[in-house]
């Protein structure tokens, strides 16, 4: 029973999940770079260049970029208007 099984697994591997690995391992998952670690590393570089520490993040919305400022030590508020902008209510959990 249980070589039947393993036959029968291995066969399954070389036939049909094999040529799906393969090709997901040649197709990169993001055929461009994200524009995000260049906006990123801007802003960094202007915020040591220019910042006292103190950060207001006017309209962040779901990023995650005032979580990544207080991360990095920066004493960060975020506003935002979501009545009337945003369709549901949300809470952005990475403040």
């Amino acid at each position: 029973m249980k070589g039947t099984i393993l036959k029968a697994y291995n066969y399954i591997g070389k036939k049909y999940l094999n040529p799906i690995l393969n090709l997901e391992q040649k197709k990169r998952p993001f055929p461009i770079i994200n524009e995000r670690s260049v906006e990123y590393g801007f802003s960094f570089k202007q915020l040591q260049n220019l910042c006292t520490g103190k950060v207001l993040d006017i309209g962040p919305g779901k990023s995650s970029w005032p979580h990544i400022l207080s991360t990095c030590g920066y004493d960060v508020k975020a506003i935002d208007k979501i009545y009337g902008y945003w369709y549901s209510y949300f809470i952005n959990l990475s403040c």
